[in-house]
C-alpha cells in the first residue's frame, strides 16, 4: 500500500493500525465522521483516552478528511491544523426498491394515519426528544416511527413518551436493515431529522433518494 486510510478516531484497532504504518513509514490519514471532537456522551474516558492513546494519532497523521465545512471548523476548533483537513463528503448508496405498503402492513399502521419517520442512533446529539415534543400535537392524525439502536439514551426517551402519554402513538423498530430502511422511507409521509453537532447527516439524503421529504 502506498497510504492507509482510517474511519474513526478513539478506536484501539485503528491506533494499532496507524502505530504499524508508521513503523514502516507509511503515511495514513484520518475521517473521523463526526469522531474527533469530543462530544455527545463519555467526555471524561475521550479525554484520558486521548491523553494516554490518542494524540498520538492525531500527531503523526498525514491528513484528515471531514465529511463537510461544518465537521471542518469543529476539528480547527479542537485543535487540529488547517492545512491538513481536506473536506470530501460522503457518497450515498442507492436504497433497495420495494413495494409500498410493506412496512405498515408489518407493523400494522392503519391507513388512515400518517407516519411520521426518526431513523438513527438513539443519542441525545440526534434531536429525537423535540421529534418527540412536537409529535404530541400530531397523535390524533399520525403515529411516529422511532428507528434505529440505542446508544444510551433510549431510556429518556421512554420516560419523555411517558410522561406525554404517546406510547400508544409511538413504535420502535429497533435498528432496520438496508431492506426494511427502504421500506421505512416508501411508506413515510414524512422524515424528520432535528439532529444538532451532525457532521454530516445521510438519513435527509437517503429520504429524498426514495421520494420521501
Amino acid at each position: 500500500a502506498d497510504i492507509l486510510h482510517l474511519h474513526t478516531y478513539r478506536n484501539l484497532l485503528n491506533d494499532r493500525l496507524a502505530r504499524l504504518a508508521h513503523q514502516r513509514k507509511l503515511p495514513f490519514v484520518v475521517t473521523g465522521h463526526g469522531t474527533i471532537p469530543i462530544m455527545d456522551r463519555f467526555f471524561k474516558i475521550k479525554r484520558v483516552y486521548d491523553a494516554c492513546i490518542g494524540q498520538w494519532q492525531l500527531n503523526h497523521s498525514a491528513g484528515f478528511i471531514a465529511v463537510s465545512e461544518s465537521e471542518k471548523v469543529r476539528m480547527q476548533k479542537f485543535g487540529l491544523p488547517p492545512s491538513k483537513i481536506e473536506v470530501i463528503p460522503n457518497g450515498i448508496a442507492a436504497l433497495p426498491v420495494v413495494e409500498p405498503g410493506c412496512f405498515r402492513k408489518k407493523w400494522k399502521i392503519n391507513t388512515d394515519k400518517k407516519i411520521i419517520l426518526f431513523l438513527g442512533r438513539i443519542t441525545e446529539q440526534k434531536g429525537i426528544r423535540y421529534a418527540i415534543e412536537a409529535f404530541q400535537f400530531l397523535k390524533e392524525s399520525s403515529v411516529l416511527v422511532i428507528a434505529g439502536n440505542d446508544m444510551g439514551y433510549e431510556n429518556e426517551i421512554k420516560k419523555l413518551i411517558r410522561n406525554l402519554k404517546l406510547e400508544s402513538a409511538v413504535i420502535r423498530t429497533g435498528i432496520l436493515t438496508d431492506e426494511e430502511k427502504a421500506a421505512a422511507f416508501a411508506d413515510a409521509d414524512v422524515t424528520v431529522y432535528p439532529a444538532h453537532d451532525e457532521a454530516f447527516g445521510l438519513v435527509p439524503a437517503e429520504s429524498v433518494l426514495c421520494g420521501t421529504p
